[in-house]
């Protein structure tokens, strides 16, 4: 497990140096033009703080993003905290996005020079294709920072468990996601979602680990739990400083339903993505300076005031 503990990080958005909102990420590996590239994968909300479908009609909320890896294989403790601006000085974004406007998922490439090695343990995609061998009612593993809870002297993450609630083949209302039963809070977007099986010998689409007597299959990116208002499904806004005191939106009817978007569509962004201009845009990105970082022990979210 600690291989999935150490691939996910709280993803901070920032705001001329104040916290906006936060969330989770983590580090995703596959072949990129020529070279052999680490990605990190989040929510479009999360590092924009708008939702997809608000896109053409307000501009992204913050500036920039602080994120955190790990740099010892052994011990949790020492990360380096990463400060990055989101955006060129001209305006280009550093992310990459789906084709599909809908999908809540980015990828940013991480073909910066870093300050110290990374000891990346990430999430690869296997050679197997196939969408079979998951069920409603199946067990899932979702590995983040509910309402930013986590060990904070070990630099480690929250599991929390729950349930596939539609058929996972399929996608729902002609999305590429499928909805979970999980009683998942903000700062849990961008999170990984697991199937993790004991004594499983079904062949998936998403291997990922296997050990004796247990697999764990990446299924996808978590999105954002659903309420119903006035009859309306609606996906929960994630507040990182809520007026009302507290993260989220209070309501008396929370479905205790999660959306996740397939593990394929990672994949999708990459090969849509412009290996060459994107090596254009991170020239001009890392001249303009503002990459900034600090080698730590241990980690805590904390709300800015």
């Amino acid at each position: 497990m600690k291989k999935l503990s150490f691939s996910v990080t709280p993803v901070k958005l920032i705001k001329n140096d104040k916290g906006l909102s936060f969330g989770t990420g983590f580090f995703y590996q596959a072949a990129w033009g020529n070279e052999n590239c680490i990605f990190l994968i989040t929510n479009y909300h999360v590092i924009t703080g708008i939702k997809t479908e608000e896109r053409k009609t307000k501009q992204p909320e913050g500036d920039s993003i602080s994120f955190y890896y790990h740099i010892d294989k052994n011990d949790p403790k020492p990360v380096v905290e990463i400060k990055m601006p989101i955006f060129t000085k001209d305006g280009q974004a550093i992310w990459l996005e789906h084709n599909n406007s809908k999908v809540d998922v980015i990828a940013i490439p991480m073909l910066f020079s870093l300050p110290a090695p990374p000891k990346w343990h990430t999430i690869r995609k296997s050679l197997n294709d196939s969408e079979a061998g998951f069920s409603p009612c199946d067990p899932i593993t979702i590995v983040g920072y509910p309402k930013g809870f986590l060990d904070s002297v070990n630099a480690l993450p929250i599991y929390k468990t729950g349930n596939i609630a539609s058929e996972y083949e399929y996608d729902f209302d002609g999305d590429p996601c499928f909805i979970v039963d999980v009683a998942a809070f903000s700062g849990n977007s961008g999170s990984p979602v697991f199937s993790i099986r004991k004594n499983a010998q079904i062949a998936s689409q998403k291997i990922i680990l296997q050990a004796p007597g247990e697999t764990i299959d990446f299924l996808g990116i978590y999105s954002a739990g659903m309420i119903v208002v006035r009859g309306h499904k609606i996906p929960i806004r994630e507040i990182y400083n809520n007026p009302r005191g507290s993260h989220g939106i209070i309501t008396d009817l929370d479905l205790q339903l999660g959306v996740v978007w397939k593990a394929k569509l990672i994949e999708e962004i990459i090969e849509q993505g412009s290996f060459t201009n994107y090596k254009k845009i991170v020239e001009k990105y890392i001249k303009e300076g503002g990459f900034k970082f600090k080698i730590t022990r241990g980690l805590k979210i904390e709300e800015d005031k």
